[in-house]
């Protein structure tokens, strides 16, 4: 059985951008001060192994995803 490693999360629109550090091999923990975007961090991951995130859901009213929301020509990246 194959390993699947991500070494990069990254989000592109016109509006809004965002690159994690580099990953390495094994366990990485993610940690920091509230709204240092540890919970976009793992949306992003999450959506872009083709999950389905409810804060990015069009219907749902969150200011805090505003960006991400009303970006355009937008898309999650995995290295």
């Amino acid at each position: 059985m194959g390993v699947l490693i991500i070494k990069r999360v990254k989000y592109h629109g016109d509006k809004y951008l965002y690159e994690s550090p580099e990953l390495r091999k094994g366990l990485n923990v993610v940690y920091g001060d509230n709204g240092s975007g540890k919970s976009t961090f793992s949306y992003f991951l999450e959506y872009g192994l083709g999950g389905r995130v409810s804060p990015f859901n069009k219907d749902q009213d969150i200011d805090k995803y505003r960006l991400i929301l009303e970006d355009t020509n937008n898309f999650v990246e995995l290295q």
